[in-house]
């Protein structure tokens, strides 16, 4: 623990797609260079942010953020202290920016007309699949 001089935080952050409208994903980052530029005595520098998976269907892009901590992991419980600190501007500078990435709520169109099978001629049941009284859509959390 003590042959690394400084300590590397990895960490993963979801991204709305919205982050690349404008200069977002550039505010992103240079934020995230004044948070550590701030902090000399804690952090290093940043390794990288690199942005890995872009998922349009979802409607999110993944980003590995990786910093370099003044001390060795000999230090693990300060750094984590530390990393946690960052992980919560991360999220803060995520919400001032309108970017956080949230999944698509899962839906299911449900045919409410009866049974099929058994061929329900109830008046109950009986009513026009072109009217949208009898579809509803179900959310799953």
């Amino acid at each position: 623990m003590a042959r690394s001089a400084n300590a590397i935080i990895h960490f993963e952050f979801q991204a709305h797609l919205s982050i690349m409208e404008d200069n977002k994903l550039k505010r992103f980052k240079a934020a995230l260079h004044k948070y550590v530029d701030e902090r000399p005595r804690v952090w290093d520098s940043i390794a990288n942010i690199r942005h890995d998976i872009f998922d349009a269907d979802k409607q999110r892009i993944d980003f590995e953020i990786a910093i370099r901590h003044r001390s060795s992991w000999q230090e693990s419980g300060r750094i984590k202290l530390d990393r946690s600190d960052l992980r919560r501007f991360v999220f803060d500078l995520g919400n001032e920016l309108d970017v956080h990435f949230a999944d698509p709520v899962n839906q299911q169109i449900v045919y409410q007309a009866g049974h099929l099978r058994r061929g329900d001629t109830d008046d109950c049941y009986m009513r026009d699949l072109l009217k949208g009284g009898n579809i509803s859509t179900l959310v799953r959390q």
